[in-house]
C-alpha cells in the first residue's frame, strides 16, 4: 500500500483571509507600512512629545538596579558683604577749590571769588580730614593739600579786596577833585576865618582871602586817601576852562600863587603854609 505524499491530496481552496475577523492589535504594535509614499499611522496621544522635550535618561542601570544619583554640592559658605566705597569727594573738592582760589587770588579784581573758593575749600577740607580719621575716606593727601591751598587763596582774596577798595576810593576822590565836578568857588566861612599865611581846605579869592606867594603842604591828610588836590583858577565859574593849573599830589607839594590868579582851591591836603 502506498503512503500518501504531500501532493497526493487534492487542492482545496481555503477561506479568504480578508473575510476573517482578527482581534484589534494593541497601540504601538501596528507595523509600519512598507514602500514609499504611504501614510504614517497615527501616533497615540500618550506617545506624543513636545519638540523641546528631550528623552529622559534611564534611571536604571544596565543590570536593572536603580542608577546612582550624583550627590548634590554642599552649600557654599556665605561671603562677607563688600566694603563700601571710600567717600573722597570732600577732599577732592577742597583741592579743586584751593587751586582755583589761587588763580583768582592773583588778580585783585577777582579777590572776592578767591575769598569764596578759599572759605569753601577750608570747610570741605576739614570734612575730608574728619572722614579720613573715621576710616570712611582714604585721600588724606588731597584733603590736607586742599585745605592748605584754600587758606592761601583766602588770604590772597582778602588782599585783593582791600586793594580794589583802595583803588576805587582813590579814583572817586580824583573824579571829585576835577573842576568839572566841583561847585563854583566862593569864599567859605573857613576862608574868611583863615589864619594869615595858612590855607586849609576850601576855595580862596587871591588878594582878598589869601595873598600871592609861595605855599607849601606836607601832603594828604588821611592815609586812606593817598592823594590831595589843589588848583589855580582864573575865575570862579567852576568850568574846566577856568583852570590855570592843577594837580593831585601824594606827598609834600609847593605851589606858587600869583597875583594874576583869581581863585586858589585845595581839598584833602594838610594846611598850606606860606614860605615865600
Amino acid at each position: 500500500m502506498t503512503q500518501p505524499g504531500p501532493f497526493s491530496q487534492p487542492y482545496r481552496p481555503t477561506e479568504p483571509v480578508l473575510d476573517r475577523e482578527f482581534p484589534p492589535m494593541p497601540a504601538g504594535l501596528i507595523p509600519a507600512p512598507r514602500g514609499p509614499h504611504r501614510a504614517q499611522p497615527p501616533t497615540p496621544p500618550s506617545a506624543k512629545r513636545s519638540p523641546q522635550s528631550s528623552p529622559q535618561p534611564s534611571t536604571r542601570s544596565s543590570t536593572g538596579s536603580p542608577a546612582q544619583r550624583s550627590p548634590r554640592p554642599s552649600a557654599q559658605p556665605s561671603l562677607p558683604p563688600p566694603a563700601p566705597a571710600p567717600r573722597n569727594r570732600c577732599g577732592g573738592l577742597a583741592l579743586t577749590l584751593g587751586v582755583g582760589g589761587l588763580v583768582f587770588g592773583l588778580l585783585p579784581l577777582t579777590g572776592f571769588v578767591a575769598c569764596l573758593c578759599g572759605a569753601l575749600g577750608i570747610v570741605l577740607g576739614a570734612v575730608g580730614l574728619a572722614r579720613v580719621r573715621r576710616g570712611t575716606a582714604d585721600n588724606r593727601w588731597a584733603a590736607r593739600v586742599g585745605t592748605g591751598l584754600s587758606a592761601v587763596a583766602l588770604a590772597l582774596g582778602i588782599w585783593g579786596v582791600v586793594v580794589t577798595l583802595q583803588a576805587v576810593t582813590t579814583q572817586s576822590a580824583l573824579l571829585v577833585s576835577f573842576g568839572g565836578h566841583r561847585p563854583a568857588p566862593t569864599p567859605s566861612p573857613s576862608a574868611q576865618r583863615a589864619v594869615p599865611g595858612r590855607i586849609g581846605d576850601g576855595s580862596y579869592l587871591v588878594g582878598t582871602d589869601i595873598q600871592p606867594g609861595v605855599y607849601h603842604s606836607a601832603g594828604p591828610v588821611s592815609p586812606a586817601v593817598p592823594y590831595c588836590y589843589w588848583a589855580r583858577q582864573r575865575d570862579d565859574s567852576g568850568e574846566m576852562s577856568s583852570l590855570i593849573t592843577h594837580d593831585n599830589v601824594g606827598g609834600p607839594a609847593t605851589v606858587t600863587v600869583r597875583s594874576t590868579d583869581e581863585v586858589f582851591s585845595t581839598s584833602g591836603c594838610q594846611p598850606w603854609m606860606r614860605v615865600g
